[in-house]
């Protein structure tokens, strides 16, 4: 799978994800290069979060924030946060927890 305009990136000490803006989806490489894992249909996903353990990521795009199993890729919840405008950048506070603040930049 080609990156064409990649966007976003959150990495951990054994993967990295990266959201694909055109194509509208997040892909986890391997730290070899191996595709992990494809979650597809997301509208513009620009934002990645990785929560505590590295057990949740959190994806901004036009649609709000969908919440997804960081190890398989299966949604959790697709439309975590809703109500946003463009979400961007994301940050995950304290080392297990999963909350998560949005934060705009214009």
């Amino acid at each position: 799978m080609g990156l064409a305009e990649p966007y976003g990136l959150a990495v951990t000490p054994s993967e990295v994800f990266v959201s694909l803006v055109t194509p509208g989806y997040v892909a986890k490489y391997d730290r070899q290069g191996a595709t992990q894992f494809v979650i597809e249909g997301l509208r513009h996903p620009v934002g990645l979060a990785l929560s505590g353990p590295f057990n949740e990521l959190f994806v901004a795009s036009g649609d709000g924030v969908g919440k997804f199993n960081a190890k398989t890729g299966a949604a959790i919840k697709r439309d975590f946060i809703t109500g946003c405008s463009s979400p961007k950048r994301w940050r995950c506070g304290g080392e297990t927890s999963s909350f998560c603040t949005p934060t705009r930049f214009t």
